[in-house]
């Protein structure tokens, strides 16, 4: 069999071979309101928020920023510097749903926690080298029980 026949043979069998898994996308650092878009680790005035001072450390959106959270809020250092993003969704919010998406999205999430107990919180959380990612359902929490959280890992602050 001539040398080519072989190379053509051995593309031929890695083509065939199981599906590939896509690989996961790199966690989202920003998050995009009508007039403006707010990055991790990035200063952000919050001027387009009535009621909100250039002072404010965390600033609350205006409801239906985003149409699958109930709340959405922005933590800022002093120096106005975006340290995290938090996302509160309604009480009927699936959590597995949820978990499922962000691992189709970002890969399975480094840890896992997960209470012997249905009343403590459970958390799973995906990172990198500049982000953390937390979805978390937390029965004993007032506000909402399911919410996520994007912080900033850069060191920007």
């Amino acid at each position: 069999m001539s040398r080519a026949v072989t190379v053509l043979l051995a593309t031929l069998s890695v083509g065939c071979g199981p599906e590939q898994t896509p690989e996961p996308r790199p966690i989202f650092r920003n998050f995009n309101t009508e007039v403006s878009t707010i990055h991790l680790g990035q200063r952000w005035t919050a001027e387009e928020v009535p009621g909100a001072e250039l002072e404010d450390t965390v600033v609350a959106l205006p409801p239906g920023t985003f149409e699958r959270a109930q709340s959405v809020r922005v933590h800022r250092t002093p120096a106005g510097v975006v340290s995290s993003i938090m996302f509160d969704y309604p009480q009927t919010t699936n959590f597995q749903a949820m978990q499922a998406e962000y691992s189709r999205l970002l890969g399975p999430p480094k840890e896992h926690q997960k209470p012997p107990r249905d009343d403590a919180p459970e958390r799973l959380v995906w990172h990198d080298s500049l982000t953390r990612f937390e979805l978390v359902r937390d029965p004993k929490r007032s506000a909402s029980t399911i919410y996520t959280r994007l912080t900033d890992l850069s060191g920007a602050l």
